[in-house]
């Protein structure tokens, strides 16, 4: 199969608003996804990311970076839409990439994981 450009989802529930436990989390998060997908750093386009507004002590964009420091691909945040009953905590992910596999794993950890109960597989 060819190349093309995909995209591949994830997010994670991270224990506290800290610097320590958003790095962690990202870093994480990010890590699961690449195994998963057998994903490497030279396939990679872009990556965004989107936190509740309870997260305010890092941007995971800058702690992918500085966990990552050879990774050298546009990253972005955004802050999630503040919506009655979220899940708080919450660091969600996208990364386009070109991939010629047939099917992408999107990984949803800790508690996110009942964010995407249809990909059971996927939770850590």
């Amino acid at each position: 199969m060819e190349q093309r450009v995909v995209a591949i989802r994830g997010a994670i529930q991270v224990t506290a608003d800290t610097q320590a436990a958003i790095r962690e989390g990202t870093e994480r998060l990010f890590y699961a996804i690449c195994m998963a997908n057998t994903l490497l750093e030279e396939e990679i386009i872009s990556i965004m990311f989107s936190l509740t507004p309870d997260l305010r002590s890092l941007n995971p964009a800058t702690a992918l970076r500085e966990g990552y420091p050879s990774l050298q691909v546009p990253l972005f945040c955004t802050q999630e839409a503040l919506i009655e009953g979220m899940l708080e905590r919450t660091i969600r992910v996208i990364i386009h990439c070109y991939s010629s596999r047939e099917e992408v794993q999107h990984i949803y950890l800790e508690g996110a994981a009942n964010l995407r109960r249809d990909l059971s597989s996927n939770y850590s």
